[in-house]
């Protein structure tokens, strides 16, 4: 019984139908088994739903580590900003 679980990627080979369905199947176990999970995407609509906290990386560096409402209104640096696609 691992403390954190890594998911990199589990979505991203899967039609968008399927995906939603994963998506909303991952919500539903992590809130029945309250476990942390380390969970890898590049795409940030997938980031906000799924997670809690997110982190931004770029150029091998954390660029943004906090809610994801947070990183969405307030990017951190320009590098941020422009993954999310504030304006």
């Amino acid at each position: 019984d691992p403390p954190v679980l890594l998911m990199d990627e589990p979505f991203g080979a899967v039609d968008p139908v399927v995906r939603e369905r994963l998506q909303s199947e991952f919500l539903r176990l992590q809130a029945a088994v309250h476990k942390t999970v380390l969970f890898v995407t590049h795409d940030i609509e997938e980031a906000v739903r799924l997670g809690d906290r997110m982190a931004v990386y770029g150029a091998g560096r954390i660029e943004q580590f906090d809610t994801p409402s947070t990183v969405l209104g307030a990017p951190a640096t320009e590098y941020v900003a422009d993954f999310v696609g504030a304006d």
